[in-house]
């Protein structure tokens, strides 16, 4: 049976098309729609100090300044990150329960993604829907289009190490369901649709305000893109994190950062088989005592060797 969405792949699409000026103006609309619903006391902001974040808090806070902000000290964001949180007030700061080390050794790594590396982790305990997603079937045992990208990731199954989408969810997302049960305040973050197929497809499912899901939350910017949140930047001329470098056009025309592209945790391995592992080659210039941390205390030496040798075996 076909899912229903509340809203389609082409309005998707359509709004994502639309000039920044239009897309701040509905973004303004849906918080405001949030926030008369459950008022200022009602609603928290999620700042991670990254600047998808960042342009969100920018903008609530013109509307709303009394909402509390709250930010996850992982430890595993870089330094610069967290000072730049510290100078912004009524930022109220969570701690996870778990360590990275104690969640990688009970756990293991998230690569190459969040959903493939849940997969993984379901597939190697035998979960049938789990093992056809790897095997690139549906619930038929028929080839699926969709989920032959996983089948490109089977050789993981036999990886030396575990896999798993749990530290994201034990050090940041934990916490703050923790938070929303013991406030009974509802979110309000920076997730674009564009981001993944997870996000996109929860987006399509709720829109931008999700007030009948099991975990109510605002996400105001859903429809924007990567480029929407830097000329947001540009012309309000609002200072991002350091470790972002300078926002320039690139030879394609685009806006792009001149140092980290993303941020978050620090030794994070998602995605870093796209641009040739440079993140871990930044952060040995950036810190050599956090990469030899990273790369020899919590193991990634040893796993992101064996990577690099599947990746380019099987992927090229």
């Amino acid at each position: 049976m076909e899912e229903k969405y509340a809203i389609s792949p082409e309005l998707l699409r359509y709004r994502q098309a639309l000039p920044l000026y239009v897309k701040e103006g509905m973004t303004r609309d849906r918080i405001r729609n949030f926030v008369d619903r459950y008022g200022t006391d009602g609603v928290y902001l999620s700042l991670s100090g990254g600047k998808d974040s960042y342009v969100l808090f920018n903008i609530v806070r013109s509307m709303y300044p009394s909402i509390e902000a709250v930010y996850v000290d992982t430890w595993m964001e870089f330094p610069q990150i967290r000072s730049f949180i510290k100078q912004f007030d009524n930022v109220r700061t969570l701690k996870p329960k778990k360590g990275l080390k104690q969640i990688i050794e009970e756990c293991g790594w998230c690569f190459p993604g969040k959903e493939v590396a849940n997969t993984v982790e379901a597939a190697r305990r035998g979960v049938p829907w789990a093992v056809r997603k790897m095997n690139g079937t549906d619930k038929n045992g028929m080839p699926d289009k969709y989920r032959k990208r996983f089948n490109n990731w089977s050789f993981l199954m036999d990886a030396p190490f575990l896999i798993s989408d749990q530290c994201c969810l034990e050090m940041k997302e934990n916490p703050l369901i923790q938070y929303e049960n013991e406030s009974g305040k509802k979110p309000i973050v920076a997730l674009l649709a564009e981001e993944s197929e997870r996000r996109k497809t929860a987006y399509l499912k709720t829109g931008c305000n999700s007030f009948a899901s099991r975990r109510v939350m605002s996400k105001p910017m859903a429809f924007w893109t990567e480029q929407d949140i830097l000329w947001y930047i540009v012309r309000h001329n609002i200072g991002i994190a350091p470790p972002y470098g300078n926002i320039i056009k690139g030879r394609d025309g685009k806006l792009q950062c001149t140092g980290e592209q993303r941020t978050g945790c620090m030794f994070c391995p998602v995605g870093c088989h796209l641009n040739g592992f440079a993140k871990y080659r930044r952060l040995r210039e950036y810190n050599r005592q956090l990469y030899d941390y990273c790369m020899y205390e919590l193991g990634l030496d040893f796993v992101l060797k064996w990577i690099k040798e599947n990746v380019r075996c099987r992927m090229d």
